[in-house]
């Protein structure tokens, strides 16, 4: 919960593109690796995987990619 207060101080500064951008790109992260652990036969549907990671992985993409580009 405190790494989710901190990224949105963050994103409300640098916007509402860069912002959706973080949001989906965490949850797409978490699916691509939650579906690549069931395929791999390491996990299940009922398994949880801790989502921080993803959250900050496609925070710092969309803040590199959309921030850095003036979006």
């Amino acid at each position: 919960m405190k790494l989710a207060g901190v990224l949105g101080l963050y994103f409300g500064w640098c916007g509402a593109r860069t912002f959706a951008a973080g949001l989906v790109g965490g949850f797409v992260l978490a699916a691509v690796f939650g579906v690549a652990l069931i395929a791999a036969g390491r996990a299940t549907r009922k398994t949880q995987l801790p989502f921080g990671p993803f959250m900050l992985a496609g925070a710092v993409g969309a803040i590199l990619v959309l921030a850095g580009a003036g979006g």
